[in-house]
């Protein structure tokens, strides 16, 4: 065994530039020798061609150096990056130390699809920091442990899949941003390791995590979760439709046929936050929090003034509500929402509701809402989207940058949207959806029923004969408006 010590400058692993103590064959380190990779200065160094194991240890030990791996890489003991960064250069690389401990960086970034393979029998352990953008890596710790007391981040769709732990330990942070996935796979009997960590979904993310293969409880801490976010149960958590999610003492617990089946730690969730439990598409369970609801700028709201645009309304200002009279406005939320760069658009773009679609006046003139606000008919609260006919209530295709608008009253009420009764936003709920309430996330349309049900002003109708009878109503009134319009072509 040899130990070869890198001579500085750039170069690739198999050039003449190291200096070597101890008998060696080779120029370069291979099988059963030990490499450092020290000094000073800015270098690059390329692993480029599969060329068997290419050592038996190797140490990164240089701030500004970077390994820099574009080819199957084996080493038949450790990996440490003590000092400098890691970088994968391109797809399908292939990383096979027995154990990898990062002090670093270790960097994969602007790759696209499938980018590497982690395989470390004896552990991995992350006390860096590692950076995954719209990238795809694998680790898989062959039943032994992952640690991570450092920092990970997920991003641009990038996706971290994490699997076949015995030990799953994370007192560090992995962050979730921009369309990132990140896979655990933790099959009992998965140790659980540190609970002081956290996953973090960042703002604006449209992030998952998904739970795969796992043991009934996560024990890092999930934070922020918002609308927009998945927690899909993809191996873990067959759905049937009986499942439920509610927030418990810090925790989501996931009920299925009433039984307690799952639980998950959170932070910084609102306290009346609400979820739904919906089919992933591929039979399991997936978990979303339920959305706001938001009218468009322009939508003029009643007051004792007069009708007012919404967006001219302040803090304050008296509206009038249904239940309560006149009451002073509390807060106002706003939130510009591209449609185009929306993962679903039919979720976020607003629904138009026609001039007269409901009746007389009701509303007075076109009327733009989001898709799950409520509309105020006989008594119940339907969500617009589930009135939609294709007619007289349709999406707006042409609305591609709405900016929505939202009025929380003291308690949640019914207000007047050009002449139609809508809902307030309930009150104290995650103001988060908005620009000037906090993490900026995209607004989702998964509905659920529990928030009306602790704090709305009316039952919430979504199925059944109330909601049938409110869309015989609506088929009947364009019946009469399209008689009303023959008959002025006709006098005209």
């Amino acid at each position: 065994m040899a130990t070869f010590t890198w001579l500085g400058g750039s170069g690739n692993w198999t050039d003449s530039n190291w200096s070597i103590s101890g008998p060696s064959a080779q120029p370069y380190p291979t099988t059963s020798d030990v490499a450092f990779l020290n000094g000073t200065g800015s270098y690059v160094v390329t692993i480029s061609a599969p060329i068997g194991a290419l050592a038996h240890d190797a140490t990164l030990n240089d701030p500004n150096a970077t390994l820099s791996v574009s080819a199957t890489f084996v080493l038949g003991g450790g990996l440490t990056i003590s000092q400098g960064t890691l970088t994968i250069s391109t797809f399908n690389v292939l990383i096979f130390p027995q154990t990898l401990t990062n002090d670093g960086t270790i960097l994969s970034t602007g790759l696209g699809a499938f980018s590497s393979l982690f395989d470390t029998s004896r552990g991995f352990t992350n006390n860096g920091t590692m950076s995954i953008d719209g990238d795809s890596m694998s680790i898989n710790t062959l039943s032994s442990s992952f640690i991570n007391a450092g920092s990970i981040s997920v991003a641009d769709f990038g996706v971290l899949t994490i699997t076949e732990n015995a030990v799953f330990d994370n007192s560090g942070l992995i962050t979730l941003a921009s369309g990132a996935d990140l896979h655990l796979s933790l099959e009992p009997p998965t140790s659980p390791g540190s609970t002081s960590g956290n996953i973090q979904f960042l703002d604006n993310s449209n992030a998952t995590l998904t739970l795969t293969d796992s043991a009934p409880s996560l024990t890092t801490t999930v934070e922020d979760f918002r609308p927009g976010n998945i927690i899909d149960m993809d191996g873990t958590l067959v759905f049937d439709g009986s499942e439920t999610a509610v927030l418990q003492s810090g925790n989501i617990v996931v009920s299925k046929q009433n039984s307690t089946v799952f639980t998950i730690p959170v932070s910084g969730i609102p306290a009346n936050a609400t979820f739904a439990v919906t089919n992933d598409g591929s039979g399991w369970a997936q978990i979303t929090m339920n959305p706001v609801a938001c009218m468009v700028s322009g939508t003029r709201i009643r007051t004792p003034r007069g009708d007012v645009p919404v967006e001219m309304l302040a803090v304050g200002d008296l509206v009038r509500a249904r239940f309560a009279g006149d009451v002073p406005i509390t807060w106002i939320g706003c939130r510009r929402v591209d449609c185009s760069r929306h993962e679903a658009p039919e979720r976020v773009r607003p629904v138009r509701v026609l001039a007269g679609a409901f009746g007389d006046d009701l509303p007075v003139r076109d009327l733009l809402l989001s898709p799950d606000h409520a509309v105020f008919t006989e008594g119940v609260l339907i969500p617009v989207k589930y009135l939609v006919n294709g007619v007289t209530v349709l999406p707006d295709e042409a609305a591609a940058q709405p900016l929505y608008f939202h009025v929380e009253l003291d308690a949640h009420d019914i207000l007047w949207a050009d002449g139609l009764p809508v809902e307030s936003l309930i009150p104290r709920g995650d103001r988060s959806a908005f620009e000037n309430g906090g993490a900026l996330v995209q607004l989702h349309p998964d509905f659920h029923s529990l928030a009306w049900e602790a704090e709305g002003c009316a039952p919430l109708v979504v199925t059944g004969p109330r909601l049938d009878a409110t869309r015989a109503r609506l088929a009947a009134q364009v019946v009469h408006l399209a008689s009303r319009v023959s008959r002025a072509a006709g006098a005209a």
